[in-house]
């Protein structure tokens, strides 16, 4: 039930003659006859502040609370300021409405003093803003007791609640030190993951530095190469020449590590049970999965080893599930994780272990699966995902040497197959290192924007006994290719330059000639995916910097596959 009460101080009989008119009921004014049946307020009117303060701390002690008092300024014994300050000792919540036709203490002083906003009403003042501005305050006043009332019952009703709890968390507490040692576990994965996240992007930008420096050492590692097969006897000279590309080797291994992004954890590899890191993380990520996500998991083979940092697979595992997790957050569905041996013909290696991840999630269109291993690129809202999850998964298998396909329909889910070369008590590469390069003929379209790289590439190419047309701006190249698209056999072209990058200009020219083999170079190896090559026409791809026995054995298999 709201309270009503006003309390009014003023030494002017005829104007507490006039509060009774507006706000009593039995007296009030014709026009207020429908507003006071609805509102009834309860009216004690005093001639001086002192007898107002008297009647109220009366009324306090026998747990009665005033809403509002009305207050002239200006009274014999305590004036209307005097007696609000005594009031506001005994209640913060009051109300005070001050009336006067003149007064001595600024509305300032009374804000600071009384800790409200002032209301004031200059005499003679009109009859029915006062009814209306008692009646809005009241009612403010009654909303601010109620809320009140119901905050004091929401605080004891949770501090019964916070015993009821502390008890239970006490019980708790019993189960979490079991499970102490496997949540820390968990919680050293997940730091290593964000501590991944934030290298990621040092890494992107350390990938454009270390292009440039690409370039700078496949000058000298090519022309160190070209020396040494050239050169006849000077057998001190070769030395020479063959430490200048061991050091070229071990700066060109320092770089590719540099683009597989920066990490707090040291790169070295070594010699591990790849199942075992999959079961291991399987068990920690169970703990953090949804109930409505089943997790299967299948290992076909425990005694197989590759080549490889413990920490980067755990890496790869947590961020994959962790996808395949946001997949299927709305629906639930089925995480499957299967290691297994498989063969790869006309590969690096002919003998891999094959780690599939798969979900039942939403799945993904085309257009989105070409560009998932894309920095930055991300399907999650902002804020929810950086866009560097897949580019870390993808350089890190290719650092393994190793390679990803993907499958994914919309609706259906998505599948990751991972396959690291299988690595037995020595791991043999199908690399004839130190026999003779193969040399052909034909001729060679060359693109790149730089001019020591195409004379490089240029010196190279005619030592293997091609013909080389060469261009430094691409949109050249590609209008002398339009011109003549049958004058050329094959095509060498960079990939990061001005104008029309060189996935740009092999979709072009495989619009003339689908069936010209396309050779791709690129500093930026670890973000040139396998759709992004087969949708450009790219035949083969190139990590700079390159050696002449690369070059040839990537030009002697495009020829195989032609004849």
């Amino acid at each position: 039930m709201s309270n009503k009460l006003i309390y009014v101080a003023d030494d002017d009989s005829d104007v507490l003659e006039l509060y009774k008119n507006i706000f009593n009921s039995e007296t009030g004014l014709s026009f207020f006859e429908e507003m006071e049946k609805e509102n009834a307020f309860t009216l004690k009117c005093f001639e001086d502040g002192k007898y107002l303060l008297q009647e109220l701390q009366e009324d306090y002690k026998q747990g009665k609370r005033i809403p509002l008092c009305i207050l002239d300024m200006r009274m014999p014994l305590m004036n209307g300021y005097n007696t609000a300050q005594e009031i506001r000792k005994l209640d913060s919540d009051v109300i005070f409405i001050f009336s006067s036709a003149h007064s001595d203490i600024s509305a300032n002083t009374l804000r600071e003093n009384l800790k409200q906003d002032i209301y004031h009403i200059r005499k003679p003042f009109n009859q029915e803003e006062l009814y209306g501005l008692v009646d809005s305050l009241m009612k403010s006043w009654n909303q601010r007791m109620l809320l009140k009332q119901q905050n004091e019952k929401l605080e004891s009703l949770v501090e019964e609640r916070t015993l009821q709890y502390k008890k239970a968390n006490e019980e708790l507490q019993i189960q979490i030190i079991e499970k102490e040692k496997s949540q820390k576990e968990m919680f050293a994965l997940q730091k290593q993951l964000h501590q991944a996240a934030k290298m990621e992007a040092i890494g992107t930008l350390a990938g454009g530095i270390a292009h440039d420096f690409n370039n700078i050492l496949g000058v000298i590692m090519g022309y160190a190469e070209l020396s040494l097969h050239k050169i006849e006897g000077y057998e001190a000279l070769k030395n020479y020449l063959s430490k200048i590309l061991d050091a070229c080797e071990h700066a060109k291994s320092l770089i590719r590590k540099i683009l597989i992004f920066s990490r707090k954890e040291g790169e070295e590899q070594k010699n591990i049970n790849i199942a075992k890191i999959v079961d291991d993380a399987v068990e920690l990520i169970r703990a953090s999965l949804p109930a409505n996500i089943e997790i299967r998991k299948k290992l076909e083979t425990i005694s197989q080893n590759i080549l490889g940092n413990p920490t980067e697979i755990q890496q790869i595992l947590m961020n994959l599930t962790t996808n395949a997790s946001y997949a299927m957050k709305e629906k639930g569905g089925i995480l499957e994780v299967i290691l297994k041996e498989s063969q790869k013909e006309n590969e690096d290696f002919n003998e891999y272990l094959e780690l599939i991840i798969s979900d039942t999630g939403q799945g993904m269109n085309a257009e989105t699966l070409q560009r998932i291993f894309e920095p930055y690129f991300s399907t999650k809202p902002l804020g929810e995902g950086t866009g560097l999850g897949l580019s870390m998964v993808h350089g890190i298998v290719k650092k393994h040497r190793g390679h990803i396909i993907v499958e994914s329909e919309e609706g259906k889910g998505t599948k990751f197959h991972l396959f690291f070369p299988k690595m037995g008590k020595n791991i043999t590469q199908k690399i004839n290192i130190g026999k003779p390069v193969s040399k052909g003929h034909g001729r060679f379209l060359l693109v790149d924007d730089k001019e020591d790289m195409i004379d490089l590439s240029k010196e190279m190419l005619e030592w293997l006994g091609y013909c080389v047309i060469s261009f430094k701006d691409s949109l050249e190249a590609w209008k002398a290719f339009s011109c003549s698209p049958h004058e050329f056999d094959f095509v060498l072209t960079d990939q990061t330059m001005p104008a029309m990058s060189g996935c740009e200009l092999a979709k072009a020219i495989t619009q003339i000639r689908p069936d010209i083999p396309i050779i791709l170079c690129s500093g930026y190896g670890e973000s040139i995916t396998e759709e992004r090559l087969k949708s450009s026409g790219i035949k083969a791809f190139l990590a700079k910097p390159i050696t002449i026995k690369e070059l040839s054995d990537t030009i002697l298999k495009l020829t195989r596959r032609i004849g």
